[in-house]
C-alpha cells in the first residue's frame, strides 16, 4: 500500500476520488478495493473484475488516462475503455427445510470502480501477468511454496528481473508431498501413492 500511495502522491495530474456505495452486511476486510479511491491521469492499475464482453480480466493491467461521468477511462494495450462502477455481493446460506435445499440470500453489496493501484501487486494478485520489469520484495520472505517460482517466472526477461536482497534457501518453500512424487520411478509406485493418499483423506480404507 505504501508503494502505490507513494507513487501515486508523485504525480501532478488530475486526480479524482471515487466513494463506494456500501450498502448491508459487507465487512471492511472483504473490500475488493479501496472504499475511496483516489486515481490520477497516469497512474498505473489493475482490473480487479472480469469484463462480460472478454476485453480485460481480472489482473489486466492498464493506465489511467482520464475521467468521465461516473468512471474512468483506461489504456490497455493501445485501446480505451470506459470503467463503470460495478457491484460485489456478499452472500448468506441457508438450508431450506422444507425442500431441503441450500438458499443463497445476498446479504450487503460493495459497488466501485472496479480498480486498484498497480505498481506494487502481490505475488497471489501477479499470477497469470508477464512484465518488462519486475522488483521482488523479499523482506518479509516466502510463507507459501511455489511463491518464489510464481514471482520469477512473471518476468519477461533476467535483465528485466531485481531482487531487494540476494536468495535465501529458507526463501524456497518446499512442498514436501510434491518432492515425494516426483522420486516415484514405477506407475505401479504412483498407483500406489495415490490411493494412499486418496485413503488418507476421504478417511477411508481401500
Amino acid at each position: 500500500f505504501r508503494i502505490n500511495q507513494a507513487r501515486l502522491d508523485g504525480l501532478t495530474t488530475p486526480s479524482r476520488t471515487y466513494a463506494a456505495d456500501v450498502q448491508g452486511q459487507f465487512d471492511e476486510k472483504s473490500y475488493p478495493t479501496e472504499a475511496d479511491l483516489e486515481l490520477k491521469e497516469g497512474a498505473r492499475v489493475m482490473l480487479i473484475k472480469n469484463d462480460p464482453e472478454g476485453r480485460w480480466v481480472n489482473g489486466s493491467l492498464a493506465t489511467v488516462e482520464g475521467f468521465s461521468g461516473k468512471g474512468v477511462i483506461v489504456a490497455i494495450d493501445g485501446h480505451a475503455y470506459e470503467i463503470e462502477p460495478t457491484a460485489w455481493e456478499k452472500y448468506r446460506y441457508e438450508l431450506d427445510p422444507e425442500t431441503k435445499k441450500v438458499k443463497r440470500e445476498v446479504v450487503g453489496t460493495f459497488k466501485q470502480v472496479p480498480l486498484r493501484l498497480a505498481y506494487a501487486v502481490t505475488i497471489h494478485k501477479a499470477q497469470g501477468l508477464t512484465l518488462d520489469k519486475v522488483y521482488i520484495d523479499f523482506s518479509h520472505g516466502m510463507f507459501a511454496h511455489g511463491q518464489a517460482y510464481v514471482a520469477f517466472s512473471r518476468a519477461r526477461s533476467l535483465e528485466g528481473l531485481e531482487l531487494s536482497r540476494p536468495l535465501r534457501p529458507r526463501d524456497l518453500v518446499l512442498d514436501r508431498e510434491a518432492f515425494a512424487f516426483g522420486k516415484l520411478e514405477t506407475i505401479e509406485d504412483t498407483e500406489a501413492y495415490l490411493l494412499a493418499k486418496f485413503a488418507r483423506e476421504e478417511g477411508v480404507l481401500i
